[in-house]
């Protein structure tokens, strides 16, 4: 399943996706699994805080990695 982070629906998802406590997986009826959710509410505010801190950051025109301890501009250019 891909949402399109930018469209109203992505929000309403998120939104509902953290309110479960579990999820079920089916398929033709047949149930494929069923997963715990708890600690989603607390990834997905992780999440939202990385992404905004990037967009920051990026806003700012300054690069978050610059900086490595390894000494490389960009720890993702390898």
């Amino acid at each position: 399943m891909q949402i399109d982070a930018t469209a109203n629906e992505a929000d309403l998802f998120i939104d509902e996706f953290q309110r479960e406590n579990s999820m079920r997986r089916e398929f033709n009826d047949n149930l494929l699994g069923h997963y715990t959710l708890r600690g989603s509410r607390r990834a997905f505010d992780e999440v939202i805080a990385c992404q905004r801190s990037y967009i920051n950051a990026s806003d700012s025109g300054s690069d978050p990695f610059a900086n490595s301890k390894s000494g490389k501009s960009d720890l993702f250019s390898e």
